[in-house]
């Protein structure tokens, strides 16, 4: 005769006498009775399993730049580590303020910096989505809501771009007043990659715009005058400042583009001088120019700022911080397990379940194990200093990795070992910018590569196997068949369509490709894409996983749209992957590493919130002692005899194939403990599928699956544990998964 427990009145327990049989016939019924007490309608939670490299910032990532005409000083944002930094003008570090985070005092992604005569500092903090002004003690004065790109401040005026709204606005300097909104007007075409913005001292504006290949000219009251164009003119950065060599105001430009370099010119246009890319300049973002003319220069990619002195002849470069910057190029990270990225953006998997990462900053392809495990490196094939990996994908077939540059208009494909097969070139359309691709997936099933040609707000569509273009599909706009800056795209695991992250319109749109045609199948509309976002992933369980950027968290989403969870406790997320085992796979972009997350349909399957959600636990209660997963796990004893069970049953689930697994640890005393599921019809109580695992191994933390759980519409999973010891067992169990 075994032992039963019976909870009486008074909380306590008492054993009674009872038949194997009727104890079975409980146990069964209180299986079955849980069908209608499940667990909810598509719950989804995910669990933080293993990081992959990082973090290991470099000291400092600035694209902003400031120079203190007063003392000298130099200011900087440090983007990548969401701070400011200021140094005294022979490069010692001097003091640093913000942290990470939303607050007062705390900042995202801080880009353009500027100062006004007073030495108050103005700097838009961009993941945020304000312009913040502080005293020069770094005082917190207040902010503006607007998503800025470039700032600077003139004539008591702060100007300000606007790219989301495709607009320049000036504020008076106390930031309370908008004297002055400039739309794009005349041939001043500007729009959503406006850049940035200054002031000569007869109140002209001067606008930047990164694919217009020219600088716009307005004047005070907002007209457009006219067009600095040709390819000298190509700025993503200016600046107007008084040169003391030749008496007079003179444009200044930084480009990013295949030759970074600064170039000068006076305000006709003609062209004055400037630093060429023989100055190792590898990503100019932002400048000042010194009353003493000389230019300072974010070198954002090379962690670094650069000192040109202005002599009468030209620029000559004179000084770096950090000082112990590379001189003539950069250092990759080595390939060290626990720091290997410098900037972590797309990530895919080949056939053989190994995993690529775009390691954007040291310009290389990170070939690992998906236990993070490093493999090779595949340096950049062009070996230029703009040269640097931004999405990817596999063609699984081939086992080729097709990935995008970020500052030029190909897609590179390398093989494995590293050899480049070829680069794909897609010329501009008349009409439309140089091609801009920041996304691609590629459908396995008949070898098309998608691609999100994002500045000119269309999809491409490749052949992999002959490496031609298709089609291009999407125009400019908010419509049917249009988008705004895709940002991301993935392909169905199971349908083969194709998810896009329309970023710009705030949406997602699900397109069929057919016999060489997209066809618009429907758009999800989300309040909390109302941001911006990236990438985009999809499992074979229709969940969805979006980049936000902006909250630096990734949504998880049902196939209707509606959030089911959040990742947090990242920095700009980047690249989105699901692999082949239905992992999440993040590229947590500026902490320097790739978060893995294994999801499930169970709630609280890890304890954490102690037995709740569970049914038929009696005997449970939960240990911090010894877990195989996060802080908490369940553990079953009792000094006598005992049998008992515990069930979960998840509803509202969408045909496809399951699986379900739990962790254990079975002590001595355990005769035997099992995994079932049973898939049942709730409405006629019918049982279509019993599957059971057993839980043999003692002494030490063991996986139970029961893998390949056939479900068809309608019907529910109800997956149970069942044990039966004698006195003195124990069971430890964690991190219980439906997935």
């Amino acid at each position: 005769m075994a032992v039963w427990f019976i909870q009486d009145n008074d909380g306590t327990w008492q054993d009674t006498q009872m038949s194997a049989f009727l104890k079975l016939l409980l146990l069964w019924l209180v299986c079955f009775f849980s069908v209608t007490a499940g667990s909810g309608v598509n719950a989804l939670e995910l669990r933080l399993i293993r990081t992959i490299g990082g973090p290991a910032l470099m000291e400092l990532y600035p694209s902003g730049i400031a120079v203190d005409p007063h003392g000298g000083n130099l200011i900087a944002a440090d983007t990548g580590n969401d701070r400011l930094r200021e140094y005294s003008a022979d490069g010692t570090p001097i003091r640093t303020f913000g942290a990470y985070g939303h607050g007062v005092g705390q900042l995202s992604y801080p880009r353009d910096i500027a100062m006004d005569d007073d030495g108050n500092i103005y700097f838009s903090d961009r993941k945020n989505r304000r312009v913040v002004k502080l005293r020069r003690d770094y005082t917190w004065l207040g902010s503006l809501p607007i998503n800025a790109m470039g700032i600077s401040v003139k004539g008591g005026k702060v100007y300000i771009t606007d790219p989301e709204r495709g607009s320049v606005q000036v504020w008076n300097q106390d930031l309370t007043n908008q004297e002055l909104l400039v739309r794009p007007n005349g041939i001043c075409t500007f729009g959503s990659s406006l850049s940035d913005v200054d002031a000569d001292a007869a109140g002209n504006i001067y606008l930047s715009d990164k694919t217009a290949n020219g600088v716009y000219i307005l004047g005070a009251d907002g007209t457009c005058l006219r067009r600095l164009s040709g390819n000298g003119h190509r700025a993503i950065s200016l600046r107007v400042a008084h040169d003391p060599v030749l008496g007079q105001e003179l444009l200044y430009e930084t480009s990013t583009s295949s030759s970074p370099r600064v170039r000068v010119y006076r305000l006709d246009g003609s062209y004055v001088g400037g630093i060429s890319s023989s100055a190792f300049l590898v990503e100019p973002w932002f400048m000042d120019v010194a009353p003493d003319g000389d230019i300072w220069v974010a070198d954002e990619s090379a962690n670094r700022v650069k000192r040109f002195d202005r002599t009468p002849r030209g620029w000559v470069e004179a000084q770096t911080i950090p000082s112990d910057s590379p001189p003539t190029s950069l250092a990759p990270k080595p390939l060290a397990d626990d720091a290997m990225f410098n900037t972590v953006n797309g990530i895919a998997f080949g056939s053989d379940g190994t995993v690529y990462a775009a390691d954007y900053m040291n310009a290389r392809i990170v070939h690992l194990t998906s236990d993070g495990g490093v493999i090779n490196a595949c340096p950049d094939p062009h070996g230029t200093p703009t040269s640097r990996p931004l999405g990817l994908a596999v063609d699984t077939v081939a086992d080729e990795i097709w990935f995008l540059q970020a500052y030029s208009s190909h897609v590179d494909i390398l093989r494995a070992d590293c050899v480049r097969l070829a680069t794909l070139r897609l010329e501009a359309t008349p009409g439309f910018t140089p091609f801009r691709p920041v996304a691609i997936a590629i459908r396995a099933a008949d070898r098309i590569a998608f691609i999100a040609d994002r500045d000119n707000h269309r999809i491409v569509a490749y052949d992999v196997a002959t490496r031609q273009p298709l089609t291009t599909f999407g125009s400019v706009g908010s419509g049917i068949n249009q988008f705004r800056l895709p940002s991301g795209i993935t392909v169905h695991p199971v349908k083969g369509t194709v998810l896009v992250a329309d970023s710009g319109n705030a949406r997602l749109v699900e397109l069929q490709f057919e016999r060489g045609t997209f066809l618009w199948r429907r758009t999800i509309s989300q309040s909390s894409l109302n941001g911006e976002f990236g990438d985009v992933a999809i499992d074979r369980h229709d969940h969805i996983y979006v980049a936000d950027n902006r909250r630096s968290q990734v949504l998880v989403m049902a196939d209707s749209g509606t959030v089911a969870a959040t990742i947090q406790d990242l920095r700009d997320p980047a690249g989105i992957t699901v692999s082949p085992t239905d992992e999440v796979f993040v590229a947590d972009s500026h902490n320097d590493r790739i978060r893995v997350y294994s999801y499930s349909l169970l709630v609280n399957g890890g304890f954490e919130n102690g037995l709740a959600d569970w049914t038929g636990w009696r005997l449970g209660e939960v240990t911090t002692t010894d877990v195989y997963g996060g802080a908490r796990a369940a553990v079953f004893s009792s000094p006598v005899a005992f049998s008992n069970s515990i069930q979960q049953t998840t509803t509202g689930l969408p045909a496809g194939t399951y699986t379900a697994s739990i962790w254990y640890k079975r002590l001595n005393g355990v005769r035997w403990a099992r995994l079932r599921v049973r898939v049942l019809n709730p409405a006629t109580g019918a049982i279509s599928l019993t599957r059971t695992a057993g839980m043999p191994t003692t002494g030490a933390w063991t996986r139970a699956e029961i893998p390949d759980i056939p479900v068809n519409p309608g019907e529910t999973i109800s997956l149970n544990v069942w044990m039966d010891s004698s006195a003195g067992g124990t069971l430890y169990l964690d991190d219980a998964e439906l997935r």
